[in-house]
């Protein structure tokens, strides 16, 4: 045998593969076990009795000393309401003006916190209509 008949002896590259060992892990979900939920309809009926709703109604005599005042203003004003129905933007006004926490304040400086509260204590949003009469109460509780 020559060396040309080898071919390892050739110019050129060779090359040859290294086997080895290398582990593979791999990860699969498999069922282990399983859960059953059930679902059902309970109805609990109880009776409670206790106050629901509670008002507080003060009587200011200052107020009433001003009533026919202020059923003079409402009658000045093109007013959509009875004076029975604005009679309460009124007593509104007063005591925000005699509240505390507006004492020294005017009633344009207070008037965004009293819309606020307004809305969130009715249903209906109708400041614009009301606000002159809240005004009134306002200013007559103030002198």
């Amino acid at each position: 045998m020559t060396n040309e008949s080898i071919p390892a002896f050739e110019e050129g590259t060779i090359r040859i593969p290294i086997r080895g060992e290398e582990v593979v892990v791999r990860k699969e979900a498999v069922v282990t076990g399983e859960v059953v939920i059930n679902k059902e309809r309970t109805i609990e009926r109880q009776e409670i009795t206790d106050t629901v709703r509670k008002q507080h109604v003060e009587v200011d005599q200052d107020y009433e000393r001003h009533r026919n005042d202020f059923r003079s203003h409402y009658d000045t004003l093109r007013a959509d309401e009875t004076w029975d129905e604005s009679e309460a933007n009124y007593r509104y006004g007063w005591a925000a003006g005699r509240a505390s926490r507006y004492a020294g304040k005017s009633f344009e400086d207070v008037e965004g916190d009293l819309r606020t509260s307004y809305y969130a204590n009715t249903e209906d949003a109708r400041w614009q209509r009301l606000r002159e009469q809240v005004r009134e109460g306002f200013r007559r509780a103030r002198s």
